[in-house]
């Protein structure tokens, strides 16, 4: 027989998946130090921090960061939406990606979640890359609204 996933059995799923990328490096807990930070509905906020560069891929290409901390009372689980964009003076702004993740606060604390993406190549010159992101917070069996969505400083990195 195949097991139903409910909402609480895909919920252990994530948590187990996101305690695996905690011993890999993917998360770290560290203070909030905030380029902007969303209102506390639900016994959360984020921190946007601005995107700066961790390295390069085997082809020469700049790895940039995109990270957000995530602080939660006890008891809360928080999904976090994150959306890269390239900033352009006119015309709209490049979508250059997107992620998500979920965490589950057993405790009060503060996560730092991040996304690695490539330097996008979108114009001459240096790329101007930042990135916006949402939340909503379950408690009690009960999940919020979508949160607004908040947005990093501006980074101008050259290609």
């Amino acid at each position: 027989m195949t097991p139903v996933m409910t909402p609480v059995r895909r919920l252990a799923g994530v948590t187990a998946a996101l305690a695996a990328c905690a011993a890999g490096g993917f998360l770290a807990s560290t203070p909030a130090q905030a380029a902007e930070a969303a209102p506390a509905p639900d016994g959360c906020t984020i921190s946007m921090r601005t995107p700066h560069v961790v390295g390069h891929y085997a082809d020469g290409t700049k790895k940039v960061r995109y990270s957000v901390a995530a602080h939660c009372t006890a008891g809360h689980t928080i999904v976090i939406e994150d959306r890269r964009l390239e900033y352009d003076r006119i015309g709209h702004n490049d979508n250059t990606g997107f992620g998500a993740k979920a965490l589950r606060f057993r405790t009060e604390g503060t996560v730092v979640v991040w996304w690695d993406a490539r330097l996008p190549n979108t114009e001459r010159g240096n790329e101007e890359v930042f990135h916006r992101a949402r939340f909503k917070v379950t408690a009690d069996g009960v999940t919020g609204k979508w949160s607004d969505w908040q947005r990093s400083k501006i980074a101008s990195i050259a290609n």
